[in-house]
């Protein structure tokens, strides 16, 4: 058997390298079509001040750029570093924008908030 089907590769590694290439070019052209979807389910489940919103596979963060501006505290992973980047750019501060890179979570911040994802 060879050794590449014998290896294991998480799909936070594939997504990782899969959408890192061209996250800016994603973000800028291609999640902007995106737009009025995002505000319409926010729009439509309440989104607002008294929000926790956590997304899973956040992108480049419009969704969590949409939630943070009409006052929800917003969290979000990502597989991908390079558009977790990006959308720390998106969302303000307090929000917390975390990544997820071989499938190690990154969530001490929900045991901060007294949250648990077990």
């Amino acid at each position: 058997m060879s050794k590449a089907k014998n290896e294991t590769s998480g799909s936070s590694e594939i997504q990782g390298r899969l959408w890192g290439r061209k996250a800016r070019d994603w973000a800028e052209i291609e999640d902007e079509g995106s737009r009025a979807l995002f505000e319409a389910v926010l729009d439509a489940t309440k989104v607002g001040k008294e929000t926790v919103y956590l997304d899973v596979g956040c992108g480049s963060g419009l969704a969590c750029a949409l939630a943070a501006a009409g006052g929800a505290k917003v969290s979000g992973l990502d597989a991908t570093p390079e558009l977790v980047e990006i959308a720390g750019e998106r969302v303000p501060e307090p929000s917390r924008l975390l990544t997820m890179v071989g499938g190690r979570r990154s969530t001490h911040w929900l045991a901060e908030q007294g949250r648990d994802l077990k």
